[in-house]
């Protein structure tokens, strides 16, 4: 999809997604943010802040999980991010 359109912000969110899959922790952070200079999107504000919560960042984790609930109120990801957070003593912004 990249090669066909390399302004893709989907592609880019999914690549990043498939890096975070595999432990590909800083290629996925390129691509997220690749994404989200694009155009911002859930997908890629969520893999942001699942490897910032990852490497114990938490008010950068708080930081992406709100630009996600900016965009998609309801999104029950970024909820499930919201309480994770929470319960690790972290608000959003």
């Amino acid at each position: 999809a990249l090669s066909a359109d390399p302004n893709n912000a989907g592609a880019h969110a999914g690549i990043a997604q498939i890096h975070e899959r595999l432990g590909s922790d800083t290629q996925a952070r390129t691509e997220a943010q690749a994404s989200l200079k694009i155009s911002p999107n859930v997908a890629a504000w969520l893999v942001l802040a699942r490897l910032d919560l990852k490497a114990d960042r938490l008010p950068a984790s708080a930081t992406d999980v709100a630009n996600a609930l900016r965009i998609e109120p309801a999104n029950a990801d970024a909820l499930g991010m919201k309480t994770a957070l929470a319960q690790r003593g972290q608000s959003l912004p």
